[in-house]
């Protein structure tokens, strides 16, 4: 008989603060990055596929005693260091609690108790994990036509895939992370577009990946050729390479969240 657990791992972890904006702005420089989600009444970051969410409150309130979220860091103490530069109080220095696990505990200004672990038992996500720089999926299918327009119409009203000007979009779930969005892209361009160049095939096929600029340096020190430079959007990144038969091929990191906003034309 097949087996389930009713808990299917961390997905969110909440923290109140009394000043929504001054948290926005304290988080981002904790996670180098933006939220994904900016509201009055929330404030969400997506953290290696989990949801770090801050919250306004009218007091200060500790969360943090209760309960205990550990966020995975690859080097403890430098990022200990750097949440104490930000501000942070510290709670608990780093700590060897055993088999090579450390642990540490810093307050963020709203008196909030951060976690962060190094645990060596779990390994880095392949799918983020720099070093592991690779194709993730595929990301989009583009090719030629004398005349565009006739063909979107063709599929749209034959295979009923409803291509704007932009072409058609299908959505899906990832197997590994089945609460996140993933998208291909489905698009025709004109017979005499040099967006294929210097390749000369008919089509062109687009492939996620995880981390670009990693994936575009291991590839050129392996000889291959690359085409332009990376180009950044805020729906992903994008960059070319050339197979041995002289076939272009598009390779995007992509920005999910973004380009979910992007158009009506999507499949799903």
């Amino acid at each position: 008989m097949k087996t389930t657990t009713p808990f299917l791992g961390l997905r969110t972890c909440l923290y109140y603060v009394t000043d929504l904006k001054e948290a926005t702005e304290w988080y981002t420089k904790v996670l180098t990055k933006e939220p994904y989600f900016n509201e009055a009444f929330y404030v969400g970051f997506e953290v290696a596929g989990y949801e770090l969410g801050i919250l306004p409150t009218t007091e200060k309130r500790n969360t943090g005693i209760s309960q205990e979220v550990y966020w995975g860091v690859e080097d403890i103490a430098g990022e200990f260091n750097r949440l104490i530069e930000l501000g942070a109080g510290e709670v608990e220095k780093p700590n060897d609690v055993g088999d090579g696990i450390m642990v540490a505990r810093v307050k963020d200004p709203w008196e909030n108790v951060i976690g962060i672990i190094y645990n060596p038992y779990f390994m880095t996500d392949p799918v983020s994990a720099p070093d592991e720089a690779r194709v993730t999926g595929l990301g989009g299918v583009f090719f030629k036509s004398p005349d565009p327009e006739k063909l979107k119409k063709w599929y749209d009203e034959n295979l009923g895939i409803p291509a704007g000007q932009y072409g058609a979009t299908f959505e899906w779930r990832s197997a590994r992370y089945p609460e996140k969005k993933g998208f291909t892209a489905w698009g025709v361009f004109t017979e005499n577009t040099d967006y294929f160049d210097p390749g000369q095939q008919e089509s062109m096929i687009n492939y996620r990946v995880n981390d670009l600029k990693a994936l575009i340096e291991k590839l050129k020190s392996r000889g291959v050729q690359v085409v332009g430079e990376i180009q950044e959007f805020d729906y992903g990144k994008f960059g070319w390479i050339m197979d041995p038969d002289g076939n272009k091929i598009e390779l995007w990191e992509p920005d999910d969240v973004v380009y979910s906003t992007m158009g009506d034309n999507t499949i799903k």
